[in-house]
């Protein structure tokens, strides 16, 4: 009896010296948020006063030594790449430009140091390697552009990418609440209209350029950029501001992209059509819009379920390829079907339904495999594959479209008024968009803002009328407008890309609230 008596006196004190501890845990903890601090993994506190975002890390000392290490590492792997296919001879020009474009942006985006956006340094490292002299010796002068095929294959890799990623941090719940798909309709349709409307009159009056013509100029510019728009959405997300806006801006980023892409579809065949009775089909452009979106709808469920099979894709591997290569056969499937705007929704989609609970809840019964392990892992690997890989290419290969030598001083101040007028009625329209939701004034500033940033719809189409006139050969009239398009757009890149990504990168924090979990 004296031994338990003695046995229960310890176990009390121990229970006593427990609660004491608790106590003391959560008066540091609570002092620690209330003087603004931040508890590192190494369990050191920091002031939230002297975090500065690289990344969304903190600049501290270990972190310099992190981005520097992989900063090297990279660079080691891709130069080794590089001398591999130099010593075999099997480096054809375009490759050698797409691996030196790489290394470049890596070191651009490196040297931004959270200070602006990275994607600021690697579109400015891929014009530099475009335009300036001294770096002809990427290749022959007359042939220094990347092709279209190549430009086309890194920007459908890298969207593919960051909207699977997306679609799988994507918080429908959060977004039913503040608005649902109302909001999302809404935020797609007016902010786009109403720039391409401004885009095509004001083009018209300024530089006499015919009203269709100028319509589609107008859908062309108003395309937002998702590389820019989610890839910030995302950070915000793991930075712990919430995910109901981003979740809201994620959705309708998406969507901004097929209609712009539908628009300037219509408008560009209707202005051929009244050139010599030129017939492009019309019609058909006027249904292909809502095709484009029944059809990503549908290929999206498809890819989600076939991923969910866990009895094929039973562990990590297997679950991390089979979303890329499902991703990317949907995506190069519907680009060379004439139905792009489809695949880039699909990857959304794919997400989305990967994640719902109706297609994983068989998953934990059976293999005993958690669904936030499986999204975990899917979404590590993508993050890795974006910023490792995808990210450098793709902002690197914008710049590198750039060939701001064709700009004339005279016309870049009437190019700029286009852009800005356009982009005023852009950011009003998507205040106003958001009225009816549950948003505050500070989110539905930060929603409309952010709704600037224009890269890579913009590089892809920006040609392409003028292509079509000289196929045409309307004349040189009209070639001139073409080339109105291409300047304009160009420098809509050059204006739009760093603000938008400093927009979202500095605004977030400050209009935005934590959640109360992060």
């Amino acid at each position: 009896m004296m031994h338990e008596d003695k046995i229960m006196e310890v176990n009390e004190e121990l229970d006593g010296m427990d609660d004491e501890f608790n106590g003391l845990r959560e008066e540091s903890s609570r002092s620690a948020t209330t003087n603004g601090s931040v508890c590192t993994p190494g369990h050191q506190c920091v002031s939230a006063g002297t975090m500065v975002g690289l990344n969304n890390t903190c600049f501290t000392k270990a972190n310099c030594h992190r981005v520097v290490h992989s900063l090297l590492l990279r660079i080691f792997f891709a130069t080794c790449i590089y001398l591999c296919l130099f010593i075999l001879d099997s480096a054809s020009p375009t490759l050698s430009k797409v691996i030196i474009i790489y290394i470049g942006s890596i070191i651009g985006g490196s040297l931004c140091l959270g200070v602006v956006p990275a994607l600021v340094g690697m579109i400015a490292v891929g014009i530099i390697l475009r335009n300036m002299e001294c770096f002809h010796f990427i290749s022959d002068q007359n042939e220094r552009a990347l092709s279209d095929m190549s430009y086309n294959v890194i920007r459908t890799v890298a969207l593919s990418v960051i909207l699977m990623r997306s679609g799988m941090e994507l918080n429908l719940s959060a977004m039913q609440k503040m608005g649902g798909w109302k909001t999302v309709i809404y935020l797609t349709i007016l902010p786009c209209t109403f720039e391409a409307v401004s885009v095509g009159v004001s083009s018209h009056l300024l530089l006499g350029m015919p009203i269709l013509l100028g319509f589609t100029m107008g859908f062309i510019l108003s395309a937002v950029s998702p590389a820019v728009v989610v890839s910030g959405m995302l950070n915000l997300i793991n930075d712990g501001y919430g995910d109901k806006v981003p979740s809201l801006v994620i959705a309708s980023a998406s969507m901004d992209d097929v209609i712009s892409i539908s628009g300037f579809a219509i408008f560009c065949d209707l202005f051929l059509d009244m050139q010599k009775g030129h017939d492009t089909g019309f019609v058909q452009n006027i249904v292909h819009g809502p095709l484009i979106i029944a059809l990503g709808l549908l290929l999206g469920c498809l890819g989600g379920a076939i991923l969910s099979l866990d009895i094929i894709f039973d562990c990590k591997w297997k679950r991390n390829m089979a979303i890329l290569i499902i991703g990317l056969l949907i995506t190069f499937g519907t680009d060379k079907a004439h139905f792009g705007g489809s695949g880039m929704l699909a990857c959304i989609v794919l997400g989305v339904v990967y994640r719902s609970s109706w297609v994983l809840e068989h998953i934990s019964s059976s293999n005993n495999i958690e669904l936030s392990d499986c999204v975990d892992d899917i979404t590590s690997f993508l993050s890795i594959l974006w910023e490792q890989i995808c990210e450098p290419t793709l902002f690197g290969s914008i710049g590198y479209a750039l060939d701001v030598n064709g700009m004339k001083n005279e016309t870049i101040l009437l190019h700029g008024t286009i852009i800005v007028l356009g982009l005023s009625l852009r950011i009003s329209s998507a205040y106003f968009a958001t009225n009816r939701a549950n948003f505050s004034s500070r989110e539905r500033l930060f929603i409309a803002f952010s709704w600037i940033p224009k890269a890579t719809v913009q590089a892809a189409l920006c040609s392409l009328p003028l292509n079509a006139i000289k196929e045409k050969n309307l004349g040189e009239e009209y070639e001139k407008y073409g080339l109105d398009i291409i300047n304009v757009a160009i420098l809509s890149i050059l204006l739009t890309a760093p603000i938008g990504g400093a927009v979202v990168q500095y605004l977030g924090p400050y209009l935005l609230e934590r959640s109360n979990n992060s």
